[in-house]
């Protein structure tokens, strides 16, 4: 996953390890500021770091993950509803089912490098399904969204309200930039003010995923507060797939190997 963000003036984007870790195995031609900034001799990626996502702000870095299409966006992920989310996944499940059962080159590189970023792909919805509804747990940037501000208060409290970009929650920081410290207010009402904004927008169907309550934070350099307003169910990965049809990714690996038995 990718995030894109504009802060101070100064475009940034953030990607997992994962997806690193897949444009490296993909013999993709990387830029050297990327190389030098991740790959080294002891590059590697586990279950400890492979949600942790890297800060990039050169403008060729930008540019060069803008035309990575493989690499989910956040914006365009976070957009969709449970149900578009559910689909999307139920849908990059069955490019991988046509792909195997089309596909006339099933031994060459072209068909690996496909089929990896087919599941990838599939495997990253599921992941941001269940850390935005479910119980998976992401170290998103601890900053505001900048493009969505949902309260700008900057003439009265010199505060400014943004969604998070850690799912179900809210971010404050000061219009000066500067830190929060111990003598600072926090505005209780502004805060319930924007978490209410926030909701309205939500779909009915949102209400019976949450419990709400609220859990507030400071980001590492303290300029951020940031508000957890509600808390996600414990989904099982049945919960993910639409009740008509189950689709499951190892079943189709499964009839994948039995074509490949068949052609040796």
């Amino acid at each position: 996953m990718k995030i894109f963000n504009k802060e101070n003036g100064l475009e940034k984007v953030y990607v997992q390890y994962s997806d690193l870790l897949l444009l490296y195995n993909l013999n993709t031609i990387i830029p050297d500021t990327i190389y030098d900034k991740v790959y080294s001799d002891n590059f590697k990626v586990d279950d400890s770091n492979r949600f942790d996502f890297v800060e990039f702000n050169r403008k060729e870095e930008i540019d060069f993950f803008k035309n990575i299409d493989w690499i989910l966006d956040y914006n365009s992920l976070n957009r969709k509803t449970p149900y578009e989310l559910n689909r999307y996944y139920v849908n990059s499940i069955n490019d991988i089912s046509d792909y195997i059962h089309s596909t006339e080159y099933i031994n060459n590189d072209d068909f690996n490098y496909q089929y990896d970023i087919l599941n990838h792909k599939a495997l990253s919805i599921k992941d941001f399904y269940f850390t935005k509804f479910g119980s998976l747990e992401m170290t998103f940037p601890q900053v505001p969204n900048y493009d969505k501000v949902i309260i700008d208060d900057t003439v009265n409290t010199g505060q400014i309200i943004t969604e998070g970009f850690i799912p179900n929650t809210i971010v404050i920081y000061k219009a000066n930039g500067d830190s929060f410290v111990g003598s600072d207010n926090v505005y209780t009402k502004l805060i319930n003010t924007a978490i209410e904004m926030k909701t309205k927008k939500d779909p009915d169907y949102y209400k019976d995923a949450f419990n709400y309550t609220s859990h507030f934070s400071l980001s590492d350099d303290c300029k951020f507060l940031i508000v957890k307003y509600r808390n996600r169910k414990y989904l099982s990965n049945d919960d993910l797939l639409l009740k008509k049809k189950k689709y499951k990714v190892k079943s189709i690996i499964k009839k994948f190997i039995n074509k490949v038995n068949n052609k040796l």
